[in-house]
């Protein structure tokens, strides 16, 4: 346990010097999210949290002074060296997208139309908002038997012209490149997405990575040709035969089956038949040759104890990169399950760490909170075997807290944690110095006013394209004519009447006296 506590208190001093302005708030912010987060709805209610002991106004000063000061590469390869598995077994990463919405910013930069899932019967998955690419881990380097802690290492605003799966690719190669871990293999799981083009392209100039990702069942790949060499005239043969995943037909022969055994959230037990497919293609394009990287395809068949189908469809995992051999069947299998637990960190951060609740109409500071608020999950996680079990009266009956014998072996989770926060607190210390007042600001010069922010649009992608495509109908932009604004143009002449009313004259000795002065 004290093991526990003096790793735990040096990653918060390594993390406070690291914060090189406004590092007091900025610790106290930090911990009133990880103890008093789940109680406010938003950032300036942390304020009264008794962690934070400052007034209101620092909480502003600490993020917009602050956190643009802070080197978050640094705090990246901190987090990583805090968190990583202790043996020699592969980094596992996992990327996904989540939506920031802001419909009501109207001045915010840099908005678009982003995806968001609705559950409003015929409601668009969409919103007005951001978009933002998270790089987590997995901190034991296999799934755990909660499977709810993933250590988010790096958050990035995905651009406009950007594509959010090609950008988390893009975040694992750049992480692999500022850790030195070019020599380790490292496996990047994601959903259907993050197999496009674009994602295999960027995954394979790492000889170390191997991406993984979900396939349809509909898919249509191709096997290795059978020979190189041509037989005759006509150019080398790049693929063989179709494959179609729907089709068990047209599979060829499996190159490893295994079947393995687990057991279910109900505990009940089940048999996942795993069968591997070497050597598989997908079609690309002139900027990339697929056929020169083949797909290990995994195929997953879950059944219960009596041979009944658990599910419809089976699950079809691909892996692509140099290294995709070493993954063996049930560590592939058991890292996609793994992904899902991203999704638990998006909800756990937005529903009880305030992810999307700092309202701001600066862009970089908005940045600078998603950047910040995934430190508080860490402190969670290297926290959870200090947290003590304080449920509710309501949640008594719950296995977890029924069996007193395992509450010791019971790894926490992040809400668990969040609730005895407080208690680990008082025993961990903070590195931050106590709050000095200093008497009231001076505040805003008199006569001072600040400009008006101007309105910014909502961008869609394929506007740019739409628009141009007219224009080179209709001809070059020289010969577009603006088209005029009809209420201007009322406008001028109700005030031309009143000023020729005032002259004496009529429109139509004004019209005379426009001819002969042309």
């Amino acid at each position: 346990m004290q093991q526990i506590i003096e790793k735990l208190q040096n990653f918060r001093n390594n993390l406070y010097s690291l914060f090189t302005k406004r590092s007091d708030a900025l610790f106290n912010l930090l911990d009133a999210l990880c103890r008093d987060g789940h109680q406010y709805k938003s950032v300036v209610e942390l304020s009264q949290s008794a962690s934070f002991e400052r007034r209101y106004s620092s909480i502003t000063d600490a993020i917009t002074r602050g956190l643009n000061h802070a080197d978050f590469k640094k705090i990246e390869a901190l987090v990583f060296s805090n968190t990583k598995a202790v043996d020699n077994r592969p980094h596992l990463f996992f990327t996904d997208c989540t939506a920031n919405p802001r419909p009501y910013a109207k001045t915010m930069q840099q908005r678009g139309i982003v995806h968001s899932p609705n559950p409003a019967p015929g409601n668009k998955p969409i919103c007005v908002g951001h978009q933002y690419s998270l790089l987590a881990m997995s901190p034991q380097g296999e799934r755990t038997k909660n499977g709810r802690w993933l250590i988010p290492i790096s958050m990035k605003r995905v651009g406009l012209n950007e594509k959010g799966n090609e950008a988390g690719v893009q975040q694992v190669v750049e992480l692999i490149n500022e850790l030195g871990i070019e020599d380790e293999l490292c496996i990047n799981t994601g959903d259907s997405l993050y197999g496009s083009e674009g994602c295999r392209k960027s995954a394979v100039t790492k000889k170390n990575l191997v991406q993984m990702f979900r396939l349809s069942n509909k898919r249509k790949l191709y096997q290795a040709p059978e020979y190189l060499k041509i037989q005759g005239p006509g150019r080398r043969k790049l693929f063989g035969d179709k494959v179609i995943l729907s089709k068990p037909e047209t599979h060829p022969t499996p190159d490893a089956v295994q079947t393995i055994t687990m057991t279910t959230k109900k505990g009940k037990l089940c048999q996942v038949e795993l069968t591997l497919f070497k050597n598989l293609l997908l079609r690309g394009s002139k900027d990339f040759a697929s056929q020169e990287h083949p797909l290990n395809v995994l195929k997953a068949v879950v059944t219960d104890s009596d041979g009944i189908l658990l599910f419809k469809r089976p699950l079809w995992v691909a892996l692509i990169g140099e290294r995709r051999d070493e993954v063996s069947l049930e560590m592939a299998y058991n890292t996609y399950l793994n992904r899902y637990d991203i999704e638990h960190f998006f909800r756990f951060g937005k529903q009880k760490l305030l992810l999307d609740s700092y309202q701001t109409p600066e862009l970089a500071h908005e940045e600078d909170w998603w950047k910040f608020v995934p430190l508080a999950y860490v402190q969670l996680y290297l926290a959870n075997q200090l947290a003590d079990l304080l449920p509710k009266p309501w949640e008594y009956y719950l296995s977890a807290y029924k069996d007193t014998h395992k509450k010791a072996e019971l790894e926490k989770t992040p809400s668990q944690t969040q609730r005895s926060f407080a208690n680990i607190l008082e025993v961990i210390g903070s590195p931050a110095a106590p709050s000095v007042p200093r008497g009231n600001p001076v505040g805003r010069a008199a006569g001072v006013t600040l400009d008006k922010r101007e309105l910014q649009p909502i961008h869609f992608k394929g506007s740019n394209q739409h628009n141009d495509s007219k224009q080179s109908i209709s001809g070059t932009t020289e010969n577009i004519q603006k088209q005029p604004n009809l209420n201007e143009t009322a406008l001028i002449l109700s005030r031309l009447k009143l000023d020729l009313k005032k002259l004496g004259l009529s429109q139509s000795e004004f019209v005379e006296l426009l001819i002969s002065s042309a």
